[in-house]
């Protein structure tokens, strides 16, 4: 089950999700906010298919106050004036939550996806919500959304002339603009059977910066390395949690520049992320050079850390790290 929420805008069309930010001379003609509680009601949900198209949250349109439903309240924030006639900046996160065996519901550091959309909010210069306005309406989407239920090795060609990011620019933060950078690449790699691409740096172009939307790690031995947070590279929660999880269970991680040569000689390769978690990688082509990794199967560390991870995230195993927050 993945869920997210939307933190600007205005009430969005019923047949779509994207947020928008018209005009000022537009905002007279669209529809007042969205605040009727029932639609938030636990107790007589709507149809499935309506619960997948619910917004909870909305800027009303004085465009002055951020408006948060969910099934138990109505919070508005004052927040500074927005100007929409902006050129439509965005930010978004995305979480995943899990049912235990006995029907509760977890998500998995939430407060993580909160403090990185706000520190992406102050990159971009944005408002953003508190911590506690978005893990209320992260918690009110999940509810209204509980009915709903959402480790195969990829294939993946190194990009040597497009860069997803550069440095001073947003690459660290989750915005919507580093999404479309990756589109042409990302396409014409599938075009040709593969599943992802891998960027590479934009001034040396010779080190590893990450896949599309994931994170990549590099397996030899008991070393596990990953190119080091510089401003180009988002700051992945799942990212964070395989080093620590790494850590614990004594491997040597190192956070460096990855030189793009040590694919050709690594024992796996992995990418992590929120809806993979950890995603083994059977093969890299390289300049035309093609690396398998073992028989193009899941790694032993690969599933290890997947393993490991999951298990915390599903509540099999027992949080103390305080990385869980149930849903009650």
């Amino acid at each position: 089950m993945e869920s997210g929420a939307v933190f600007a805008g205005l009430p969005p069309i019923r047949r779509a999700t994207t947020t928008f930010c018209p005009s000022r001379s537009a905002i007279k003609l669209l529809p007042p906010p969205l605040t009727d509680k029932k639609l938030f009601s636990t107790t007589n949900p709507l149809p499935l298919q309506l619960q997948k198209q619910s917004q909870f949250a909305s800027f009303s349109n004085n465009v002055n106050s951020l408006r948060v439903a969910s099934p138990t309240s109505n919070v508005v924030s004052e927040l500074a004036d927005i100007d929409w006639d902006n050129l439509v900046l965005g930010l978004f996160e995305g979480l995943k939550a899990y049912r235990k065996h006995d029907g509760n519901i977890l998500l998995f550091r939430p407060e993580e996806n909160a403090q990185r959309l706000r520190n992406g909010a102050e990159r971009m210069c944005m408002p953003a919500p508190t911590v506690d306005q978005f893990l209320e309406a992260v918690k009110a989407t999940v509810l209204a959304n509980q009915r709903w239920e959402g480790l195969a090795p990829i294939n993946l060609i190194v990009e040597t002339e497009m860069h997803r990011a550069t440095p001073g620019g947003t690459g660290g933060v989750k915005t919507i603009g580093n999404y479309a950078a990756v589109l042409q690449a990302q396409s014409a790699a599938k075009a040709k059977g593969y599943s992802d691409v891998l960027y590479l740096d934009s001034i040396h172009k010779k080190y590893l910066e990450e896949v599309s939307s994931c994170n990549v790690f590099v397996v030899k031995g008991n070393v596990i390395s990953t190119p080091a947070i510089k401003g180009t590279i988002l700051p992945g929660i799942t990212r964070k949690s395989i080093l620590d999880v790494a850590r614990s269970q004594d491997f040597q991680v190192e956070e460096r520049p990855v030189p793009v040569e040590e694919l050709l000689d690594a024992d796996e390769v992995f990418c992590t992320g929120t809806a993979v978690v950890v995603s083994p990688v059977g093969s890299i082509t390289y300049l035309n050079k093609r690396v398998t990794y073992g028989s193009a199967g899941v790694g032993r560390v690969s599933q290890q850390l997947y393993s490991a991870l999951t298990s915390l995230q599903m509540g099999l195993t027992e949080d103390t790290v305080g990385w869980i927050t149930e849903l009650k």
